[in-house]
């Protein structure tokens, strides 16, 4: 088996919107690639379309050209063609 070259960090205990640093450690991970994608993931929430907006305006507004959302209030929502072609081009993910 080959080493990924993937990064996993996991944040909890808080607002990610309100941990800058957190934020800044996670977007300068692929920050040299203007064509980067972050794929939103809602979970664990009641109101995932305002899940999906905080998070999109939070990382456009750091300067992210690409966010993408994949709602997973059902566990099938994860696995529709739409779903799977945002993770396969996905740079960085993100569990809200």
């Amino acid at each position: 088996m080959n080493a990924s070259k993937s990064v996993f960090i996991a944040v909890g205990g808080g607002e990610m919107a309100e941990s800058h640093e957190v934020l800044d450690e996670f977007i300068g991970l692929f920050s040299r690639n203007p064509e980067a994608r972050v794929v939103v993931f809602t979970v664990a929430t009641n109101e995932p379309e305002k899940a999906a907006a905080k998070y999109n305006y939070l990382f456009r507004s750091h300067g992210v050209r690409h966010v993408d959302t994949v709602d997973v209030s059902t566990r099938e929502d994860s696995f529709s063609e739409a779903s799977v072609k945002k993770i396969g081009r996905a740079h960085a993910m993100f569990f809200t």
